[in-house]
């Protein structure tokens, strides 16, 4: 439709196009191999619990990430790659 169309016009010129916040509301895969998307920026809620280690001799931070949650983020990023 246009908005493809219009998208795909921005990217001709150079425009870098990204999709923020996705994995939230309406983030249609089926899109994401038409879009001419150049990156995909995760939600927060998906990578708040992911930080960086504490400096030696501060305790860890309390971690909310699971398992679960580690297996997400890591298939949406080597989705994004993989696109």
């Amino acid at each position: 439709g246009r908005p493809l169309q219009a998208l795909q016009a921005l990217a001709d010129m150079g425009v870098r196009i990204a999709i923020d916040d996705f994995g939230t509301g309406y983030s249609n895969l089926a899109y994401l191999s038409r879009l001419p998307v150049h990156a995909l920026k995760l939600d927060g809620t998906f990578i708040e619990g992911f930080r960086d280690p504490a400096p030696i001799g501060r305790p860890e931070p309390r971690s909310r990430r699971s398992e679960a949650d580690e297996q997400i983020v890591g298939a949406m990023v080597r989705l994004a790659h993989d696109l």
